[in-house]
């Protein structure tokens, strides 16, 4: 009898001691979103002072570094910010700091470095949505720092893997406008549309793309009337619209 005791009372502080800890971790937590409730409202002293504390805790380190790093980030301490990201180890927000650290190296004039590190990324990477995401900064990235050829043939190389991607396509399409390469251009925004018919970005760039670097303005003006009917009030609709209206000879529409 006095051993079934010893047991339950072993038992009950072995409980005890399991409630203790999931308690302090639902207070981590709720500290954590406090934190983040606090970035957002841009008090970012208070929320850093609680981001500093929540590091040292198992369940919300992750969380802390990359919010720290979305800090350093507002800062313009990119290199900092560096640091912080790589410190979030693999979970939930482990992807994106890989993708921020790569922004980052390119804000600091590495394209090298955060094409080396989108690439590994993307070798890892099973699932399709978030490997387009790598891509998709790659080629951005690329096309920032004026490699317009190397992104096309990035985005080129990445539709052969993910060859219904409507952003991949989409890229594409004004990657090739871009260089002048209109027939590509305009074959991709259509390839886009057989996917999504009422992609009102692809039917306005593929009309103001036909009114102002071809004479198929009819053309060009039947897709633009699409994206109109979908959003008459879109400021770039408007735009394409009085452009081929002009060329077209229609002053007075334009």
């Amino acid at each position: 009898m006095a051993c079934a005791g010893a047991m339950l009372l072993r038992l009950t502080e072995h409980l005890e001691i399991n409630l203790q800890e999931a308690l302090i971790g639902v207070v981590f937590v709720t500290a954590s979103s406090l934190g983040i409730l606090l970035l957002e409202q841009k008090q970012v002293d208070r929320a850093v002072g609680i981001f500093n504390r929540l590091r040292n805790n198992k369940q919300t380190a992750n969380e802390a570094l990359y919010y720290l790093g979305r800090v350093d980030e507002v800062k313009k301490d990119y290199k900092e910010a560096i640091e912080r990201y790589k410190q979030v180890e693999r979970g939930r927000l482990y992807f994106d700091a890989q993708l921020r650290i790569a922004n980052l190296y390119s804000h600091l004039g590495d394209i090298d470095k955060a094409g080396s590190l989108l690439q590994s990324l993307a070798l890892r990477e099973d699932n399709p949505e978030r490997k387009a995401k790598v891509y998709l900064l790659h080629g951005r990235l690329l096309q920032n720092s004026g490699k317009n050829e190397e992104a096309m043939a990035l985005y080129s190389s990445a539709l052969d893997e993910l060859p219904t991607n409507v952003e991949l396509i989409y890229a594409h399409a004004l990657a090739a406008e871009s260089l002048n390469m209109i027939d590509s251009a305009v074959a991709g925004f259509k390839r886009l549309l057989q996917h999504e018919p009422e992609n009102i970005q692809a039917l306005n760039a593929l009309g103001y793309t036909l009114a102002d670097r071809t004479d198929r303005f009819q053309e060009a003006l039947e897709y633009i009337l699409r994206a109109f009917k979908l959003n008459s009030e879109d400021a770039a609709i408007l735009d394409s619209l009085g452009w081929v209206s002009y060329r077209l000879g229609k002053m007075d529409e334009a």
